[in-house]
């Protein structure tokens, strides 16, 4: 069996996908700008970039998966993420968020739960055609090489922390108050905020 999840920052998947009774071999697709995040995550057996060419997705296609998940989102739907799941995952089965019009691409529509509003336990919840117990799974990392402090004009021993007031979706978006906050804190912490 080959799992292949469509993703930007689905980390847990991979762990629920390897953790399974009889674990999958992930493949994951992502945009070039996610490459360099998933790149060497232990839990990914090839990670595959797309720069909408083609060539990419008819290799992918080859590999003749069995299932692909279409890691889109209930709320925002993704008839990009639709289409191209289903293109690669032709001889297999598309499992997909059941949401119009995305869904009717998908062979099986998950519904999202009503009972949680955790990302994480969502993304999870894509899997619950394949995998039924991910209760435990959890966010992985790949190993990330030490920061060169100097390209952002810090000293060795200089303490910094990352600020990123991102949310692509309105509810994840918090004002930038909140933004401009944290970072006084950090900075008052004699912690360098970098934005």
């Amino acid at each position: 069996n080959v799992g292949l999840a469509l993703a930007k920052g689905f980390r847990p998947l991979f762990d629920a996908l390897k953790n399974a009774d009889r674990p999958f071999e992930v493949h994951v697709l992502v945009h070039p700008k996610i490459e360099r995040i998933l790149n060497q995550h232990p839990q990914i057996d090839r990670l595959w970039t797309w720069t909408a060419d083609f060539r990419t997705l008819r290799s992918l296609r080859s590999q003749h998966l069995d299932v692909v998940i279409n890691c889109g989102n209930w709320a925002t739907q993704s008839v990009t993420s639709a289409v191209v799941s289903r293109f690669v995952g032709a001889s297999g089965v598309v499992v997909g968020p059941a949401n119009f019009p995305s869904g009717w691409l998908a062979d099986i529509g998950v519904t999202a739960r009503n009972d949680t509003a955790n990302e994480v336990q969502q993304r999870l919840n894509l899997l619950s055609p394949l995998v039924q117990h991910t209760i435990n799974a959890r966010l992985s990392f790949r190993n990330v090489p030490p920061v060169d402090k100097s390209l952002y004009g810090l000293h060795a021993n200089d303490r910094f922390a990352v600020i990123n007031p991102g949310g692509r979706l309105g509810l994840r978006r918090v004002p930038p108050s909140v933004f401009v906050e944290a970072a006084r804190c950090v900075a008052q912490a004699g912690i360098q905020p970098i934005v």
